[in-house]
């Protein structure tokens, strides 16, 4: 899928307006389809609580807190990105703070070009993510077969009195024969026998 077929959810917290004004005008660019601004830790908690977000923007400080607390908290209970914005002179020390977490820092002011490259950048590791949870999505329907055809297996050679290897011919060759997946006929025999 090319990258102007991906759109994203973005949650910014600023309790500057000038900045999420900023961001406004950048992000259409990069085909967010929902732009939703806060302007406290508190409201970005309970924003994260009822939907998720594919990148999150904390403008530091927030009104209620710095912002190294609360990505902190997003990282451990989301997967999505975060973009933490901090002045200047706390680039270093909020970044020491947060990169072991994959938490991006970026200080402010900050360049129309520099801000640009830094959202590509987490357009870019969100594609990553949404890659690996495919994956992962697909290993774990394939640790569930696997699951449901050995529990079928193991009642075979308990009901029928099977061999191991015999029970596992039988299910690979009922399964071509039916023309179904080893798993619909797991599925049938867990019914059957149990």
């Amino acid at each position: 899928m090319a990258f102007a077929d991906r759109t994203y959810t973005v949650l910014v917290a600023s309790s500057l307006p000038s900045v999420a004004d900023a961001l406004a005008k950048v992000l259409p660019t990069f085909h967010v389809t929902t732009m939703t601004t806060v302007t406290s830790a508190a409201a970005t908690r309970t924003m994260l609580a009822e939907q998720e977000f594919d990148i999150v923007i904390l403008v530091s400080p927030l009104k209620d807190e710095f912002g190294v607390r609360l990505a902190r908290d997003i990282r451990a209970r989301h997967s999505c990105e975060i973009l933490l914005v901090v002045q200047a002179e706390h680039y270093e020390d909020t970044f020491n703070r947060v990169m072991e977490r994959g938490i991006f820092v970026a200080p402010r002011p900050m360049s129309a070009p520099m801000l640009t490259q830094t959202l590509r950048t987490l357009c870019t590791m969100r594609e990553r993510i949404r890659g690996m949870e495919e994956r992962t999505g697909t290993l774990e329907e394939k640790m569930a077969e696997i699951r449901m055809v050995n529990h079928a297996k193991w009642l075979l050679i308990d009901r029928l009195k099977m061999t191991e290897p015999d029970a596992q011919h039988y299910i690979e060759k009922q399964a071509m024969n039916l023309r179904v997946t080893k798993r619909q006929l797991a599925e049938d025999i867990v019914r059957q026998y149990e």
